[in-house]
C-alpha cells in the first residue's frame, strides 16, 4: 500500500529503479504502484515509452495516485526537492496531488544533492512522519537504516546484439555530456546516450533517448562521470550482461561509482526489499493482520496474517479477536453485522469483504488508527500506550455490562 512517486526526467536512473522496486513489492504480497507527477518539460507519453522500452510490463506506472494508500516513498530525496524547487511550474492538479502526497506518511531514500533545500521541502509539503533510508557506504554521513539500490533484472526485456558502436558514453545532463565530450575524440566509434538539448554537440553520435535495445547497441562502456554518482545502473548492467567496462575517471573518488564498482566485483548485486518492508511497518500504528490475510487470499509460509472470522450469529468478521463482546459496540456502529452482509445474503464471501463496510473498517485502520476499535490496537498496534488501551478496554467493558443489565 505504497505510492511511489516520481518527479524527475523521464530517463532518471530513478524512475527505472522506483519501477523495478515496486514490482518487487507487488510480488512479495506489497500493493505499490508508480505514481508519475510529469517534469514540465515532459509528458505522461514520454514515461510510458522510457519503461515499454526497458522492461517486459508496464503494468505498475500510473499519472493518479491512489487515496487509499496511505505511505509515499521517493527512491531519492530529490523527488521530493525538485517538486518543491519547480512547484510554481506545475498545473494546479499537479501541485494538488504533490501536496497530498509528500503530506502522507513518507518513506525516503538518502541524497546529498539538495542539502539546503530538502529541509526546506519538507518543511514546504510537512508529511506525517518521515521514515529515512540510506545507502551507508555511498553516504558514511547520511541518514536511515542502510538501504542499497540493485537492479531488478528479471523485468528486463531480452536485447538483441545489434552493435551499431563499439564505445558507449552516457551524457544525460550538461554536467555529464560536457566531461563525456573530453574523452570522446579518443574513440572514433562511439556513441554517446543523451536528450536533444542545445548543449549537445551535432559532431558526435548523439544517441537521443529512450533507446529501443539499449544493451545491444555497443561493445563497451566508457565510465566518465566525475562527478558524485550515488547508484550507477549501466556498470551494474555491463556486468550483468558481461560487457566490457573502461573506468576512465579519478579513483580517488569514493561514491556510488567506488561502491558499486566494488560490490559488482565482490557479487553483491541482489535486490533486497526488507529495508522497505521494515520502514512500511514502522510508519503503520495498526499492522493489521488480517489486511495481509485477504490481500494474499490466504496464510502465507512464515508470515503473521490473521484469517477472517465466521460469528455464531452468520456474520463474517475480519478476524476473531472481533467478536468479542466488548467490541460489539464498534462493530454494529459501523455496519460490519448490518443485515445485508449476513453470510445467508450474499452468493460470495468476496461480496462481504469487499463492501463499502469493510472498505472504511480498513481505511479506519490506516488512516485513523485512533479510531479503530480497541482489540486492534491491542492485537495489532504499534507503539500505543498500554495505559491507554487499558483505559478503552475497561469503558467498553463497562458498557456492555451496562448494556446487558437493562
Amino acid at each position: 500500500m505504497i505510492n511511489i512517486v516520481v518527479t524527475s526526467k523521464p530517463v532518471d536512473g530513478l524512475l527505472l529503479y522506483s519501477y523495478e522496486y515496486c514490482t518487487l513489492l507487488n510480488e512479495s504480497g506489497v500493493r505499490a504502484r508508480v505514481v508519475v507527477v510529469p517534469h514540465r518539460l515532459y509528458d505522461q507519453q514520454d514515461y510510458i515509452d522510457t519503461i515499454n522500452s526497458k522492461y517486459v510490463h508496464s503494468k505498475y506506472l500510473y499519472f493518479k495516485y491512489n487515496v487509499q494508500y496511505p505511505i509515499t516513498m521517493v527512491m531519492g530525496r530529490s523527488m521530493v526537492t525538485q517538486a518543491y524547487k519547480n512547484f510554481d511550474g506545475y498545473d494546479n492538479r499537479s501541485k494538488k496531488n504533490l501536496r497530498e502526497l509528500f503530506s502522507r506518511r513518507l518513506i525516503s531514500v538518502y541524497s546529498s544533492n539538495h542539502p539546503t533545500e530538502y529541509p526546506k521541502a519538507i518543511e514546504f509539503f510537512n508529511p506525517e512522519q518521515v521514515e529515512d533510508l540510506c545507502d551507508t557506504d555511498v553516504y558514511p554521513e547520511g541518514v536511515g537504516e542502510h538501504f542499497e539500490k540493485h537492479i531488478n533484472f528479471k523485468i528486463y526485456k531480452e536485447h538483441k546484439d545489434d552493435v551499431q558502436f563499439e564505445y558507449l558514453f552516457l551524457g544525460t545532463n550538461m554536467i555529464y555530456y560536457t566531461v563525456a565530450a573530453r574523452e570522446l575524440p579518443k574513440y572514433f566509434d562511439h556513441g554517446i546516450i543523451t536528450y536533444d538539448e542545445h548543449w549537445v554537440n551535432p559532431a558526435f553520435n548523439n544517441i537521443f533517448v529512450p533507446v529501443e535495445n539499449f544493451l545491444g547497441i555497443f561493445n563497451t562502456y566508457v565510465y566518465t562521470k566525475d562527478h558524485f554518482d550515488p547508484a550507477p545502473r549501466i556498470i551494474q548492467e555491463c556486468k550483468y550482461y558481461g560487457k566490457e567496462m573502461i573506468y576512465k575517471r579519478d579513483k580517488s573518488l569514493r561514491d556510488g561509482g567506488y561502491v558499486y564498482w566494488n560490490r559488482l566485483k565482490e557479487g553483491n548485486t541482489k535486490p533486497d526489499i526488507q529495508p522497505i518492508i521494515k520502514a512500511f511497518k514502522n510508519l503503520m500504528k495498526i499492522q493489521p493482520r488480517c489486511l495481509a490475510f485477504l490481500f494474499n487470499k490466504g496464510p502465507k509460509h512464515g508470515d503473521n496474517s490473521k484469517g477472517a472470522a465466521y460469528t455464531s450469529d452468520g456474520f463474517m468478521l475480519p478476524c476473531c479477536w472481533l467478536d468479542d463482546p466488548p467490541v460489539h459496540r464498534w462493530i454494529t456502529a459501523h455496519g460490519l453485522k448490518d443485515e445485508h452482509l449476513a453470510v445467508s445474503n450474499n452468493e460470495k464471501l468476496e461480496d462481504i469483504y469487499t463492501s463499502d463496510e469493510w472498505e472504511n473498517f480498513f481505511q479506519t485502520l490506516l488512516w485513523s488508527p485512533e479510531s479503530a476499535p480497541y482489540m486492534c490496537k491491542k492485537k495489532c498496534g504499534v507503539n500505543i500506550s498500554s495505559e491507554k488501551l487499558k483505559k478503552e478496554e475497561r469503558r467498553e467493558v463497562e458498557w456492555q455490562f451496562n448494556e446487558s443489565n437493562n
